[in-house]
């Protein structure tokens, strides 16, 4: 294994040098040179793939993140910020449009090995909803919480930037015979809605997909009433700053539109700093736990237990049609993993089933993380 990388290495350069030398002289570019040769190009790939597994997702690695794990907006210029989001924006309504023609929902309950009802159960004993709360669910794709939120609350408004996911959203909605939804193409970066308009702002599993998310918190913190809750549901990456890179490493390689999946205090910090920014103030650093309500500057912010949701792998990365060879790489940091390699934040287990074959298992954990906004007469 390792003789055979180093030695497609070898002749990776030795070829290399001599295109370099002989053809295109030292005033031409790599990709130029790469062109030139059919070999050159097939070596630069088996020279990627194995350098890719040898490193996977720690020092050397060639996939890097378009994501910032943090609660502050990017930096660099604003031309730049803002070509990076529309381009992270395009390929996300690209590759949804893709998972709702291959049917969204079916697909969800496949790869998850906890029922759908129990993980929506869940969630929603944790969103704090009345029977009179007109809701708002950002990133809401098929409409999946939106619509179990639905029989509880006087309205919901589902809003998303992937069309095809909405006509889904729509289609299902009328099955169920729900009256009281509603669905809107928009960008949660710019949200069509007027100042305090909703109870409840709720965005299920759509922060990890967020290039710059303080941005579209902030926008949650801004449509939501004085006194009403923004609900974050996403997963939740490990504490451990390097475990946690490994993490969203891999869901990177699974999945194009992934930037970050936040740890729990990461998400309160997020939350806490999109009512501040949003009213006009610094930001303030945010303490550690797990079980605990708190009140900072007039902030209540509550963040609950984690629900392990268990994955069965193959499913999980044949919906997003995953290379294989990035499906190698990531069962490969598993089964390491389950040998006593680095650890992945996936947790991953064995299961047989009755025949006595064996398929590969993960955890992915959600959190509830809920902020309140202050009353207006309460200055922060």
């Amino acid at each position: 294994f390792v003789p055979l990388s180093v030695r497609y290495q070898d002749n990776f350069n030795v070829i290399h040098r001599k295109i370099f030398c002989r053809k295109v002289g030292r005033s031409h570019s790599l990709s130029r040179i790469l062109r030139l040769s059919v070999m050159t190009r097939n070596l630069r790939a088996y020279r990627n793939f194995w350098c890719d597994t040898f490193h996977a997702f720690g020092r050397d690695c060639r996939i890097k993140s378009t994501s910032r794990c943090c609660s502050q907006p990017l930096h660099g210029t604003a031309n730049n910020r803002a070509k990076l989001d529309v381009d992270h924006n395009a390929r996300i309504r690209s590759e949804f449009s893709k998972q709702a023609a291959d049917g969204f929902d079916t697909h969800w309950q496949e790869r998850n090995v906890t029922s759908g009802e129990l993980l929506s159960t869940w969630i929603l004993a944790r969103i704090p909803l009345e029977t009179t709360s007109r809701i708002l669910d950002v990133a809401t794709g098929t409409g999946m919480n939106a619509r179990a939120m639905a029989t509880r609350v006087q309205s919901v408004t589902g809003i998303d930037t992937t069309a095809a996911m909405l006509n889904q959203a729509k289609e299902q909605s009328a099955r169920d015979g729900l009256q009281n939804t509603a669905w809107d193409l928009g960008n949660a970066e710019q949200l069509p809605y007027k100042d305090n308009t909703f109870d409840v702002v709720t965005c299920r599993l759509a922060i990890h997909h967020f290039v710059n998310p303080i941005i579209h918190v902030r926008e949650m913190c801004r449509v939501v009433k004085p006194g009403g809750w923004v609900s974050l549901i996403d997963l939740t990456g490990p504490d451990d700053i390097e475990i946690c890179a490994r993490y969203n490493q891999l869901e990177r390689l699974r999945d194009c539109t992934h930037t970050e999946a936040l740890s729990i205090n990461a998400l309160v910090s997020l939350l806490h700093n999109g009512f501040t920014e949003h009213a006009g103030h610094d930001d303030v650093a945010i303490g550690e736990g797990l079980e605990q309500r708190r009140r900072l500057d007039a902030i209540e912010i509550s963040s609950q237990d984690v629900f392990r949701n268990a994955m069965n792998l193959q499913t999980w990365m044949d919906f997003t049609h995953t290379s294989w060879r990035h499906q190698a790489m990531i069962k490969q940091a598993l089964e390491d993993e389950l040998q006593g390699g680095l650890c992945t934040g996936m947790d991953p287990f064995w299961t047989s089933d009755p025949s006595g074959e064996r398929s590969l298992h993960f955890y992915h954990k959600y959190v509830v993380v809920n902020a309140r906004k202050p009353m207006e007469n309460t200055s922060i």
